[in-house]
């Protein structure tokens, strides 16, 4: 892992696979982006760029990736397995929001706003993913900003529809309450 990217204590206990650009995580992702409209103007050179920025990793199901409240410097892009995202509710109890499966993007937020992680991820079952540090981003959009601003472009586009799926889950639970200002 980049040496500026501060690693939380627990990825010491994780399986560090070594670079993104190895044949079979060039494979996977490759397989996994073309299913993925965000990433639609996304050339094979656009990828590797991305891809030398990021370091993989294997963690057995049930451990803890992302804790809620954590500050938080990288993203994951989620390569095989599937991970729980969680939210504390009010008394302090964890509830599941969704389940994220290969090819999601997790972490997104606290990589751009440097705010604390708003949920938390756990492995459900094994799982490989790819992180990606703000340094490493940094580096993308100073070195080849065309793929850094396509890079930004997917992370928004990840961000308002997840603000426009909470928006509409929001609506449904407040249903005949709702009162627009």
């Amino acid at each position: 892992m980049p040496s500026d990217l501060h690693t939380p204590e627990r990825f010491t206990r994780f399986e560090c696979l070594g670079k993104a650009t190895q044949p079979q995580f060039v494979d996977r992702v490759l397989e996994i982006l073309q299913i993925i409209h965000q990433f639609d103007d996304f050339e094979r050179k656009d990828i590797m760029v991305l891809l030398e920025q990021m370091t993989c990793y294997r963690v057995p199901a049930e451990s803890p990736i992302i804790f809620e409240d954590e500050s938080g410097d990288f993203m994951m892009l989620l390569l095989q397995g599937s991970v729980e995202v969680v939210k504390k509710d009010g008394a302090g109890i964890y509830r599941q929001l969704r389940l994220a499966e290969p090819g999601e993007v997790l972490g997104e937020m606290s990589l751009i706003d440097d705010q604390p992680r708003s949920a938390g991820c756990i492995a459900r079952s094994e799982v490989t993913f790819a992180i990606l540090s703000r340094a490493g981003l940094n580096d993308i959009l100073r070195n080849e900003p065309s793929t850094g601003c396509k890079i930004l472009m997917v992370l928004l586009l990840i961000s308002t529809e997840r603000l426009r799926s909470v928006s509409r889950r929001l609506a449904l639970m407040l249903g005949e309450n709702l009162v627009w200002l």
